[in-house]
């Protein structure tokens, strides 16, 4: 018994679309019974012959797909070749560390807050308190501040171990010349 298949499943065999093989039906390259509702009819044996075909038109219409994008990636490269001057390198800026500026959060003594000092050698308040809390260096006090603020404030030879700790472990960081800051600074 032969097997008969309908255009979508000539399609799915043969790897062609179903509008390739309702137009092979059309131009009579494959013989089909009509049903009704226009549905058609195909057997597998006449499939077998137009195979080839089908596989030939696939590659002959992705060979061309590929030379076409060829042909615009030899205009892009080309293009890019005749710019006048070359591209500078991309390089990310980091902003101006703030001014120095302890304002509220400068302690009883003048020192620094640790918060402060970070910020105004460019590193977050998050980190310098990570390394605070696993103990990369120490603070002098504890002090609730005018506005009602706890701050941890570094001496000059806390600040000093700060800044080694931060060499030692490569963070970068702004380096300023007032280090280690002596009395804070209000701006």
């Amino acid at each position: 018994m032969q097997e008969t298949l309908t255009a979508t499943q000539i399609a799915a065999r043969i790897g062609v679309s179903e509008r390739t093989a309702l137009r092979w039906i059309a131009e009579g390259k494959l013989p089909a019974t009509q049903l009704r509702h226009g549905h058609y009819l195909v057997n597998s044996d006449d499939i077998t012959a137009l195979a080839p075909l089908a596989y030939n038109q696939v590659i002959e219409s992705r060979l061309t797909e590929l030379e076409r994008q060829i042909q615009t990636l030899q205009t892009r490269v080309g293009e890019l070749e005749n710019r006048p001057g070359k591209a500078a390198p991309v390089r990310i800026l980091r902003p101006a560390p703030a001014p120095y500026n302890t304002g509220t959060a400068s302690t009883e003594k003048g020192l620094p807050s640790a918060r402060s000092f970070a910020e105004s050698h460019g590193v977050t308040r998050w980190r310098m308190e990570g390394q605070i809390k696993a103990g990369a260096f120490s603070t002098t006090g504890v002090i609730v501040n005018s506005a009602g603020r706890v701050v941890q404030s570094l001496n000059q030879e806390q600040q000093a171990a700060v800044i080694a700790y931060w060499d030692s472990i490569g963070l970068e960081y702004t380096r300023c010349a007032d280090c280690p800051h002596s009395e804070a600074k209000t701006v």
